[in-house]
C-alpha cells in the first residue's frame, strides 16, 4: 500500500483546520479524522451523517473567531491565526507548515494527528497482511522534515519524490504549469521511483510477497 503524502496533507488531518477552510464543525465531521484524547491512544472521529446542522458560517477568519469560542483549547490553539489575503484560502493553512519551528497549537496538532492516521495504517496493515510505503510529492520539500520525523519514529519507508525529480533535467516538467497535480512526466518519474523502490526490496521477483 502506498500512501502519497502532499502539500496539503498535514492541514487536511485536521478536522480543526477544515473547519476553517470548509466550515465543518470540528466535533460533526463529513467524513474520518483522528482524534487525541488525554490518556487514550488514537482513534477516529466518528463521521457524523447529521454534519449539515452543524456547519460554521462566514469566511475564514469568522469561522477561526466561532472556533475559539468554543473552548479554551481552541481559543489557544488558534491565537494569533489569520487567513492570508489575496491567496487561495488552503494558502494560509498549508503555508504554515513549511520551514522548521514550533507551531502554533492547532497546527502541531495537526502534525500529530498525521502521526496518529499513519498508526492507524500500521494497524490495519498488521490486521490483513500486507506492507506500507510512503512516498512524498515533490510540492513538500518544505515540510519534508516534519514528514520525516515521523516516518523516522514509525520505522516506515519513505521515498522523497522531490530528491527523484530533482535528478531529471528540469523538475518544473513534472506538473502542469497551471497547478501542482503532475503533468505525465511526473506520473511517470513517480512510478519509476516506486518501481525501483519495489526491484531493489524484493518485491518484484517471481513470488508475489506481502
Amino acid at each position: 500500500m502506498i500512501l502519497l503524502f502532499v502539500s496539503n496533507d498535514f492541514a487536511n488531518n485536521s478536522p480543526v483546520l477544515e473547519s476553517l477552510r470548509h466550515g465543518w464543525h470540528p466535533d460533526h465531521p463529513p467524513r474520518v479524522f483522528m482524534r487525541e484524547r488525554p490518556g487514550q491512544p488514537c482513534d477516529r472521529l466518528p463521521i457524523d451523517p447529521a454534519w449539515q446542522k452543524w456547519v460554521l458560517a462566514g469566511d475564514m477568519a469568522e469561522r477561526a473567531r466561532q472556533l475559539r469560542a468554543m473552548s479554551k483549547d481552541l481559543d489557544n490553539g488558534l491565537r494569533g491565526w489569520k487567513p492570508s489575503r489575496g491567496k487561495k484560502p488552503t494558502d494560509g493553512l498549508q503555508d504554515i507548515f513549511l520551514g522548521h519551528g514550533p507551531l502554533l497549537p492547532a497546527f502541531e496538532a495537526a502534525v500529530d494527528l498525521t502521526k496518529c492516521a499513519f498508526v492507524e495504517w500500521q494497524k490495519l496493515a498488521e490486521q490483513d497482511g500486507f506492507k506500507l510505503l510512503v512516498a512524498s510529492a515533490n510540492n513538500v520539500a518544505g515540510q519534508i522534515e516534519r514528514l520525516k520525523a515521523i516516518t523516522g519514529e514509525l520505522e516506515l519507508p519513505l521515498i522523497d519524490l522531490h530528491q527523484e525529480f530533482v535528478e531529471h533535467h528540469d523538475p518544473a516538467l513534472a506538473q502542469f504549469k497551471s497547478d501542482g497535480h503532475w503533468s505525465p512526466n511526473g506520473h511517470r518519474w513517480a512510478a519509476a521511483a516506486v518501481a525501483k523502490y519495489l526491484a531493489d526490496n524484493g518485491y518484484l521477483g517471481s513470488k508475489p510477497q506481502r
